[in-house]
């Protein structure tokens, strides 16, 4: 029996339709508790948390699982090991009751050995408990489920001695009393209920702090683990997927910038006027634009397939075509290095023949191979027209279509380089219409234009096909003479060109008679004709055109061979006008006034300014030495401003120094060339608004050529000038051929009497008469009649008693600069007209 007990034993299942999860009521409590609805509850969540852990730490690989199950497989022998104590407890419980029951001895003897093994075995499996024997607790395990194993170990123990003595006291007759047997069990039993049940209690709680301290830590880990996941996530989409990100929005927005280039590229391509076709290396059209269809008269529809050699005009065998010749070379692997650029003459759909440039270019595939060609060529028919009008008009007068001075000293050259070689003669002969300008004003510019047509086609039949007529100025013509035999055949031409300018030219159904000038200049002279020796050919030119100004100031319809003089006074004129235009600018001009008396309260009325040029080299000029000069060249527009405005200036500050003077007009004169500028009324108005001065204190004098000439732009410009309250004045009145209709519709206050009539008075008495006409013909038309250049008593009493109203003049005094003039109008000098002239009260200035 004792070998029996002390043996080692087994758990056992529970018995068939027992429950293995009984209720427990603990001693000292009340309520009972459903361990096996709250072992469930937090079994559940113990595994929900352990799978949602084992889910994050595989993503991480920071979770040991085989850690977490053998926890899990703790707990579980843990409360299997509770419910064996509390199956255990109940058999002896059971079995001492049924020892104590009965009554037959044999099945008591028998009854007690079977609880003795049971006892035993219980108390060698509580005794496998310990720690040093078993490792079923580790040491991380909770405290209180050790100490309560090993404190219910002594208590089996206890229980297996109390069974033992109760066994060994049964007689072996089998007789035992229930009391013999019953007490010591239920004394024992007893003795260890209240511990062991506490114990049971014990184990639960170990287990519910066990089971709790695990989910606590799983759900610490879970929610760190999480919290690590997404920070990790979230570096890795900043630092991986970031990039990749970006990286893949640049591929993006590459392809759709690709794509739009080449939508655009397309576009461009069909819109371009040029055309751009794509050929394979068979020389198979494949691809057609716009551009081709307008430069070739081919849809795209009928193009493409077709040979690109069907394009070009001369494809035969032995075409050299640059075209054919580099579809060839790309078609035998060769490289020709970049784009392929000529001009060739090109087939267009209806036969004819275009003139193209052309840029070919080799095609190639992803790696590189050459798979075909681009052909672009543009139509160069127009453009090569556009060039060709380009370039007459560059070496043409676009009015008349005859050369300019470009193309005229051109071919100059090659004539005088052939001359050389020929030993021939080369003349230059430049023609001027005389007054050109008039002709302008006179009948307007169409018919000046059509005018200078004319002229060009009728000296042109006079001409020989070597020679070339040129328009190089406004009214100025120049011939070369090409291959002349002597001087003698230029000095005939010359005449036969001055004689075909007697007939008038029709214009416009108006007949025309204009005169012209001419200068000749000869390469080499072979008679009176020319300078000795060859002249370079600019200087035959500048020859020429020296001979035309000695022709201009000779005289009208005139013709002046070039000597060698004349290049001295050439160059002589041409000095002085450089110095001119210096002079204007840096001041060298200067003005001087004379006064202009009323001859019947012998006062001063008016001050006429007249220029003088203070020549550094040549001293005091005066008008007539320049304003020559000055017209021909185009200086007269700024010189005359200037005047006008330093006039005027003048006028306001006498007014301004002498109130008295607050009437004193100044008169200033005005070329034909300044009266016919279009502007001429708004330089008045504003050198009349920067001076100050009145407009009724200025008056202007021009020529009668221009006052009364049938020409309508000086007409409106006079009376504008009347409007804006002006005076006007003809000067040197008798000189030209005006009639009295011209006189009454000029609209002038003033006629002047030229110096040359007043200087014959006494000496001729016709010339009295002619005085007198003018003088009655000023007061009928309502004018004022002055004299200009009186010298001498005789004529201011003639003038006087022809009924003259004023005049000026040395007799009363010179031209002084604005200083004298200032302290001669300060003392209000009075002139005398009866008798000897005099001053009253006399002036010390005079």
């Amino acid at each position: 029996m004792r070998h029996l007990l002390s043996q080692p034993g087994r758990w056992s299942a529970p018995a068939a339709g027992a429950d293995p999860w009984p209720r427990v009521a603990p001693l000292g409590r009340g309520a009972s508790v459903p361990a096996q609805a709250r072992y469930a509850r937090r079994l559940s969540w113990t595994v929900g948390a352990i799978i949602g852990g084992i889910a994050l730490l595989a993503i991480v690989g920071q979770i040991n699982l085989q850690d977490v199950l053998a926890r899990q497989a703790e707990a579980d022998e843990l409360a299997t090991l509770a419910r064996a104590h509390h199956e255990q407890t109940r058999v002896v419980s059971d079995g001492a009751s049924a020892l104590a029951a009965e009554t037959d001895p044999a099945r008591r003897l028998t009854r007690a050995r079977e609880l003795g093994d049971q006892v035993a075995t219980w108390t060698s499996q509580h005794g496998a408990l310990d720690p040093g024997e078993a490792g079923v607790l580790s040491a991380a395990e909770s405290d209180r489920a050790r100490s309560w194993f090993m404190g219910v170990t002594p208590q089996f123990q206890a229980i297996d001695r109390a069974v033992r003595g109760v066994v060994g006291a049964v007689a072996p007759d089998g007789r035992l009393t229930n009391a013999a047997i019953a007490t010591p069990l239920a004394a024992a039993i007893e003795a260890n209920e209240s511990a062991y049940l506490a114990g049971i209690v014990e184990v639960g709680a170990a287990y519910d702090d066990l089971a709790s301290g695990q989910l606590g830590d799983l759900r610490h880990t879970g929610q760190t683990l999480l919290l690590l996941t997404l920070g990790v996530l979230a570096l890795a989409a900043v630092l991986v997927f970031g990039p990749a990100l970006r990286w893949l929005r640049r591929c993006l927005a590459t392809l759709r910038r690709a794509e739009t280039e080449a939508h655009q590229l397309g576009d461009i391509i069909a819109a371009s006027s040029d055309a751009v076709v794509g050929v394979t290396l068979d020389g198979r059209i494949v691809s057609w634009n716009g551009g081709a269809a307008a430069v070739y008269g081919r849809s795209g529809r009928e193009s493409i397939g077709m040979p690109v050699a069907d394009l070009v005009q001369d494809a035969g065998a032995t075409s050299t075509d640059p075209l054919l010749s580099t579809l060839a070379t790309l078609r035998a692997g060769g490289d020709p290095g970049g784009p392929v650029r000529f001009v060739a003459v090109h087939r267009h759909r209806d036969g004819g023949a275009i003139n193209v440039s052309c840029a070919v270019s080799p095609l190639r595939d992803g790696g590189g191979s050459v798979i075909g060609m681009s052909l672009i060529t543009r139509d160069e028919t127009e453009a090569n027209l556009l060039r060709g009008q380009l370039a007459f008009q560059a070496l043409h007068d676009p009015l008349t279509e005859t050369p300019n001075r470009t193309l005229f000293r051109d071919r100059l050259h090659q004539a005088t380089a052939r001359a050389t070689r020929r030993g021939t003669l080369v003349g230059v002969l430049t023609v001027d219409i005389d007054a050109f300008r008039f002709v302008n004003d006179r009948h307007g510019h169409e018919v000046g234009d059509g005018l200078l047509r004319a002229v060009s086609h009728r000296v042109g039949t006079l001409l020989r096909a070597s020679d070339t007529l040129a328009r190089v100025t406004a009214g100025q013509f120049a011939i070369l003479l090409d291959d002349l035999a002597d001087g003698v055949a230029a000095e005939e031409v010359a005449h036969r060109v001055m004689a075909a300018f007697a007939d008038p030219f029709t214009v416009d159904s108006l007949d025309i008679t204009i005169s012209a000038s001419a200068g000749l200049a000869v390469s080499r002279a072979e008679s009176s004709l020319g300078p000795a020796g060859t002249a370079p050919p600019d200087d035959l030119l500048h020859d020429a055109e020296a001979a035309l100004a000695n022709a201009k100031r000779g005289g009208k319809g005139s013709v002046v061979v070039f000597e060698r003089a004349m290049t001295a006074r050439a160059r002589s004129r041409f000095r002085l006008e450089s110095e001119l235009r210096s002079g204007i600018r840096d001041g060298e001009l200067v003005v001087h006034y004379q006064p202009v008396i009323h001859f019947t309260t012998g006062r001063i009325t008016e001050m006429e300014a007249l220029v003088r040029w203070q020549h550094p080299r040549l001293g005091l000029l005066a008008p007539a030495d320049f304003i020559g000069l000055a017209e021909e060249s185009g200086l007269i527009l700024p010189l005359g401003r200037w005047v006008l405005n330093e006039a005027c200036d003048q006028a306001r500050a006498w007014q301004r120094l002498m109130p008295e003077r607050e009437t004193l007009v100044i008169t200033v004169n005005v070329s034909a060339r300044q009266f016919g500028q279009t502007a001429m009324v708004r330089v008045v108005e504003d050198v009349l608004a920067a001076t100050g001065l009145d407009a009724g204190c200025l008056k202007l004098e021009i020529s009668e050529t221009v006052a009364t000439g049938d020409v309508l732009r000086p007409m409106d410009t006079l009376a504008s000038l009347k409007r804006l309250g002006v005076g006007l004045a003809i000067d040197d009145f008798g000189t030209g051929y005006s009639g009295l209709e011209a006189l009454r519709r000029c609209a002038v206050d003033t006629l002047k009497i030229d110096r040359e009539f007043v200087a014959r008075l006494g000496a001729d008495e016709r010339e009295r008469a002619v005085v007198g006409a003018i003088v009655n013909m000023g007061r009928a038309l309502g004018m004022r009649v002055m004299a200009a250049g009186v010298e001498r008593v005789e004529q201011l009493t003639i003038l006087t008693g022809l009924g003259c109203d004023g005049g000026q003049g040395y007799l009363f005094a010179k031209p002084l600069p604005a200083e004298e003039v200032t302290l001669l109008l300060g003392a209000s000098p009075r002139w005398s007209m009866s008798g000897p002239v005099q001053v009253v009260p006399e002036s010390p200035t005079l």
